[in-house]
C-alpha cells in the first residue's frame, strides 16, 4: 500500500500529533506499507526532505499560524497515493489537504479538542465551522483517538466514528536512559512536556512551586515561554524552573523516569499522550479533569484534578509522588497501527 500522512508538524518538532503520526508511519513501514510524510516546514533547521527509519518525509512552506499551505494542496493535487491519512481539525494544513481534491481514499484523524477556551477560541471555531463540515463531508472514515473525541464529533458534527486509541511504546519507556546530569538540575523534580502555549496549563504548576519542594523541568517550546519566564520571577522561582525546549525524542523516556511526578494541566486535549508514557516509564501523574484528560483520571498512578488552584496543585502533586503507576491496561503502537492497516484496507476492498 502506498500511503501519505498529512500533518501539521512532524519530528523533530515536539507535540501529540506529531509522535502520533511519526509511530503509525514506521510501524505500516515495519509491515511492508511505503509511507510519505508531507508536512510544514518546521522547525526551519529541518531538512526540507529526509528518509527516516523508512519514512520519506517532505516539509513544504506554510504560514504561521495556522499552517496555511498552498503547495500542500498542490501536492496532494498531483499525488498517486492508495491512501492519504490527513491530520488535525485545527490546523489549516488539512484544509489544504481536502481541497487537493485527490481521488485516493481519505482518512480523517482530527485530533479534535472540542470547543473549550476563551470566547476569542470558540468565536474562530464558530467562522471555522463550514469548513470543518467540508472536510468531515470529504473523508471516507473519521478516526476518534478516544471515547471523549467520539463524543464530541458526534455531538457537534454528527458523524460516526471509529476509536483507534494513540498506543504506547511500553518497552521504550520502561527501560529508559536516565543519565540526564546535563539536561536536568540535580534536584528532585516534577516534569511536564508539552508545546509552550497558553492553553497547555504549564502557569499553573509555576504558580504551585512555592509550596512544593520540587523543580519543575518543562520539555518543550512555544510562543508563552517568555510569559512562563516571567511568571517564574514573579514568584520567585526562576531558579527553580528549568525551560529545554525542544528535546530530542531520545531523551524523553529519561526524563519521565527521573521524574518524581508528570504533571498535565492542559485545557483540552483528545487523548493526553504523555499521560500514558509516563506511566509507561513509572512516573505517576497529576491530570486537570477536563476533555479527554478525565479518562485517565483515577486509573492507578494518575490523579485527577478540577481545582487547578495553586495550593490543590501542589498537595495533588505531594499525593501523587507516592503513587505507583501500572501500564498494563496501555496499548501498544504496534497493535493500533494494525487497526490503522486495517482500515485502510477495507477502504481498497
Amino acid at each position: 500500500m502506498d500511503i501519505l500522512q498529512v500533518p501539521p508538524r512532524y519530528p523533530p518538532s515536539n507535540g501529540g500529533i506529531q509522535r502520533h503520526v511519526k509511530k503509525h508511519s514506521e510501524q505500516l513501514v515495519a509491515k511492508g506499507h511505503t509511507v510519505t510524510v508531507l508536512t510544514s516546514h518546521e522547525p526551519k533547521s529541518a531538512p526540507l526532505s529526509e528518509k527516516r527509519s523508512g519514512v520519506s518525509i517532505l516539509r513544504v512552506p506554510a504560514y504561521t499560524p495556522y499552517q496555511i499551505s498552498p503547495a500542500i494542496t498542490s501536492t496532494v493535487r498531483s499525488s498517486a497515493f492508495d491512501v492519504i491519512h490527513i491530520h488535525g481539525y485545527h490546523s489549516l494544513s488539512s484544509l489544504c489537504a481536502f481541497v487537493g481534491g485527490s481521488d485516493a481514499n481519505l482518512v480523517f484523524t482530527p485530533h479534535y479538542l472540542g470547543t473549550n477556551g476563551p470566547i476569542s477560541r470558540r468565536l474562530l471555531l464558530t467562522a471555522y465551522r463550514p469548513f470543518g463540515q467540508y472536510m468531515f463531508r470529504r473523508a471516507d472514515t473519521v478516526i476518534a483517538v478516544s471515547e471523549w473525541e467520539k463524543e464530541q464529533l458526534q455531538q457537534q458534527f454528527g458523524i460516526s466514528t471509529e476509536i483507534i486509541p494513540n498506543g504506547i511504546d511500553l518497552e521504550r519507556f520502561s527501560e529508559p536512559n536516565i543519565h540526564l546530569q546535563e539536561k536536568v538540575p540535580n534536584q528532585p523534580y516534577v516534569f511536564s512536556l508539552g508545546r509552550l502555549v497558553e492553553y497547555k496549563g504549564h502557569q499553573h504548576i509555576v504558580r504551585a512551586l512555592p509550596y512544593i519542594d520540587f523543580n519543575l523541568v518543562i520539555a518543550g517550546d512555544g510562543p508563552y515561554r517568555k510569559a512562563l519566564e516571567e511568571l517564574a520571577r514573579e514568584h520567585g522561582v526562576a531558579d527553580r524552573v528549568h525551560f529545554l525546549g525542544y528535546v530530542d525524542d531520545d531523551l524523553i523516556p529519561g526524563l519521565y523516569a527521573g521524574a518524581k511526578a508528570h504533571i498535565t494541566l492542559s485545557e483540552y486535549e483528545c487523548f493526553g499522550l504523555t499521560v500514558g508514557e509516563s506511566l509507561a516509564a513509572g512516573t505517576p501523574c497529576v491530570v486537570r479533569e477536563s476533555t479527554a484528560l478525565k479518562e485517565w483520571a483515577g486509573t492507578p498512578g494518575c490523579i485527577g484534578l478540577r481545582d487547578i488552584s495553586p495550593e490543590n496543585v501542589a498537595d495533588a502533586i505531594n499525593r501523587t509522588t507516592q503513587l505507583i503507576p501500572q501500564s498494563e491496561q496501555l496499548f501498544t503502537w504496534e497493535e493500533m497501527s494494525e487497526r490503522i492497516s486495517t482500515v485502510y484496507e477495507g477502504l481498497l476492498e
